[in-house]
This record gives structure tokens, C-alpha cells and sequence, in this order.
């Protein structure tokens, strides 16, 4: 679990350092700069860039809050398990946890 959720940490810090860079290679951005005026050209792909690092940074941690909620969720799921069978075995500090946190 620990390896899982280190890769997706890695990931995501890897594809945030990478998403301005991949932002200013779209072929698209050639094109805007020859229709638009020289002035208006460095804002326009300014945002553009600014715009598009910033959906691949939402996507990739979004994509790293799903991957732990869903080993969050996983890892309560074995603890509960645990504190029903040292409950069923007579342990009341489990009959605790499970009883509130369960």
C-alpha cells in the first residue's frame, strides 16, 4: 500500500513539473500567433498555456485523491474487520472501536 500510494505521489509531482512544459508544444499555438496581432499574441498563448497546465494539474490530482480515498477506504475496511474479531473474542476496547468508529 505504502509503494502504491509513493507512485502516486511521484506521478502526480512529475506530471505537474511537465504539464507547462507539454502547454507551450500544441501545434495550435503557431496558428493563433499568425491570426492575432503582435500585441494581443503573447497574452492569448500565455492563457492558453496557463489554462491547459492547470486542467493536467486537476487531473492528476484528482486522479491521486481517488487513489487514496480509495485505499483509505480499503484500510477501514480491514480495521473493522479486526475489531469484530477481537470483539467476538472479548476484547471490549475493540467492541469500542468498532461500536463508534465502524
Amino acid at each position: 500500500m505504502k509503494k502504491f500510494v509513493a507512485a502516486i505521489v511521484s506521478a502526480s509531482i512529475l506530471a505537474a513539473s511537465l504539464a507547462p512544459a507539454q502547454a507551450g508544444m500544441s501545434g495550435m499555438s503557431g496558428l493563433k500567433t499568425a491570426a492575432v496581432a503582435p500585441a494581443q499574441s503573447e497574452s492569448l498563448i500565455r492563457k492558453t498555456r496557463i489554462r491547459s497546465s492547470h486542467v493536467a494539474l486537476g487531473i492528476v490530482l484528482g486522479l491521486s485523491a481517488a487513489a487514496l480515498a480509495a485505499e483509505s477506504a480499503k484500510h477501514q475496511a480491514r480495521l473493522c474487520r479486526k475489531w469484530s474479531r477481537r470483539c467476538d473474542r472479548g476484547n471490549e476496547r475493540a467492541c469500542w472501536n468498532y461500536d463508534t468508529k465502524c
